[in-house]
């Protein structure tokens, strides 16, 4: 069971959300520095306000940490570059669940994003790798009514063309897509995804679920959205098992179809 120490004074609703998600949170505040340098290090986990300081000594003792939760707006007594070394997530929740949620969600995307031709990148410094790259990352707060608690939208643009795609959390912890190129269109993370792009003509499912039936593919999901009548559109396709190559090539060359690819998720429990 994963072991999280609460070393400043929060709530007891602390606690027990701790509790619910099957960590072990012991509360122990008011330490001095030696005294939390001599304990950490049985720890996954440090949720803290203002009070504790999370010093370069301190993490060095810390060999078992992970992540660092401030509770407040900032992170000052938190040594991030330390941090960003032993690759401890460092963050903090401000206003609640909403940024709780979307601030890891936005270090996970761009470690995502950035990874594969950046191997030293992780949630702890992404953000910053983003920036000295060039990469605009902005976040934006507001009180008014909105269809999603929280959104996170990423756009990518070269030369004279972008795309984008948008998503946010169910019930807080349920991750959908909810938004292609500007095309409202809702869909979870399965492990095999269609993804087409096709024009908004007579016929199209037809076709598609009549080809992947000849070839015993089972739709499992299929989640549609357009721009304007007769337009363009997209369709995200759960297909059970895997799409073979030609079979690929075979619906690229669907007359409706503009694009066609096969996206798979890892899936997490």
């Amino acid at each position: 069971m994963p072991k999280v120490l609460i070393s400043d004074k929060l709530s007891q609703n602390a606690v027990d959300v701790f509790a619910a998600h099957g960590v072990d949170a012991d509360v122990k505040t008011g330490l001095s520095a030696e005294e939390l340098q001599a304990i950490i290090g049985a720890y996954d986990g440090l949720a803290i306000r203002s009070a504790t300081k999370v010093t370069e000594a301190v993490l060095a003792a810390a060999d078992n940490l992970k992540v660092v939760g401030r509770a407040g707006i900032g992170v000052d007594n938190v040594d991030i570059a330390a941090a960003t070394k032993r690759g401890v997530v460092v963050m903090n929740t401000p206003y609640g669940n909403a940024v709780t949620t979307a601030d890891p969600i936005t270090a996970a995307t761009l470690a995502g994003l950035l990874g594969p031709n950046m191997e030293s990148v992780n949630m702890v410094n992404a953000a910053d790798v983003a920036s000295s790259n060039g990469i605009s990352v902005s976040t934006i707060r507001h009180d008014r009514q909105c269809d999603y608690e929280t959104l996170l939208r990423v756009t990518i643009m070269y030369e004279d063309d972008e795309r984008s795609i948008a998503g946010t959390l169910i019930g807080g912890k349920k991750p959908r897509i909810v938004e292609v190129q500007s095309i409202v269109i809702e869909s979870d993370f399965p492990q095999n995804l269609l993804y087409l792009r096709n024009y908004d003509s007579p016929g199209f499912i037809g076709d598609l679920g009549s080809l992947c039936g000849q070839h015993g593919l089972n739709i499992a999901t299929f989640h549609l959205g357009r721009r304007d009548v007769g337009g363009e559109a997209v369709a995200l396709v759960e297909i059970d098992g895997t799409v073979p190559d030609e079979v690929l090539d075979e619906i690229k060359a669907l007359s409706q179809v503009v694009r066609a690819d096969i996206l798979q998720f890892s899936q997490l429990h």
